[in-house]
């Protein structure tokens, strides 16, 4: 393997971390509605961003087709327990979708409610990329000091071009943007000019995670 200078192998770790949690996921019981339901991990989607820290995934499918082509409109709720957010908290979360590409068909929102669930306010409308993982974040600053519950929405509105690979939820994390703090080791300590080095970093996610599911 060929040697390279340290600030070399600096940038190439930099590609490489990983994160390290700094707390145990809680998870709690979730409601679904309509074709909701968790599955393994290992049967849903490849080529995340980053590795899931939960074992399994909510899907919006069907397991003997792979789709949501029931055969008419369908539609399902999936309903997180409550939250409660301080200052400087974000919604993120991990989220897949595979749908009728149009804003009025195949339609899935994120909403709100600071009341229990008795009215819901809608936060965003989900357009992400087709077929890949990535990661919508929501800040909750003007629901500081409530009480929340997250609801992600899925419509079909109608009977056709249901045969795709629906939409998949995880990691849902609520709490401050991940403050990474990077420690780096040079081995030897003291290198002489033009001598090769080793460089050991360590990178630590100092937020907090309040749930995941």
């Amino acid at each position: 393997m060929p040697r390279r200078p340290a600030a070399d192998l600096v940038r190439a770790l930099l590609l490489s971390y990983t994160f390290v949690a700094a707390a145990n996921p809680a998870r709690g019981a979730w409601s679904a509605t309509g074709l909701w339901h968790q599955i393994p991990d290992v049967s849903g989607p490849g080529g995340r961003l980053f590795a899931s820290l939960t074992p399994d995934t909510w899907w919006y499918g069907q397991d003997a087709t792979g789709d949501y082509d029931t055969g008419a409109a369908n539609s399902g709720s999936l309903t997180t327990t409550p939250f409660t957010v301080s200052a400087g908290d974000f919604l993120m979360f991990s989220s897949w979708e595979e749908t009728e590409v149009a804003m009025t068909f195949d339609t899935r929102w994120l909403s709100i409610s600071t009341d229990g669930g008795f009215s819901w306010t809608p936060l965003r409308q989900l357009f992400g990329p087709t077929a890949s993982w990535y990661q919508p974040r929501v800040d909750l600053a003007p629901y500081v000091g409530q009480t929340a519950l997250f609801r992600f929405d899925f419509d079909t509105v109608d009977d056709v071009f249901n045969n795709f690979g629906g939409w998949y939820v995880d990691d849902l994390y609520v709490g401050p943007a991940a403050a990474l703090t990077a420690t780096l080791t040079v081995i030897p300590p003291a290198a002489a000019v033009g001598q090769w080095v080793t460089v050991e970093m360590t990178v630590t996610n100092e937020g907090s995670l309040s749930a995941l599911s």
